[in-house]
């Protein structure tokens, strides 16, 4: 899981292709450095939240095998 304050979602850009390009970039960065990291949670304060600026979806479990073929 990785929690981020609320400061960081009120002062993201709105936009859909920069809040995915944020979460990919978290989940992509976890993985490169936590080798074996199977999933990644995204939480805001300790809690779920839907979206990212409205438009990344938190709600999902994101694998870093899939933001990696996303990637390349």
């Amino acid at each position: 899981m990785v929690d981020l304050i609320s400061a960081f979602a009120r002062g993201h850009r709105s936009g859909v292709w920069q809040a995915a390009l944020t979460v990919d970039s978290i989940v992509a960065t976890l993985a490169a450095n936590m080798h074996g990291l199977a999933q990644v949670k995204i939480l805001i304060d300790g809690q779920e939240r839907d979206t990212l600026a409205g438009h990344a979806d938190l709600m999902t479990v994101y694998r870093p095998a899939d933001v990696n073929q996303l990637v390349q």
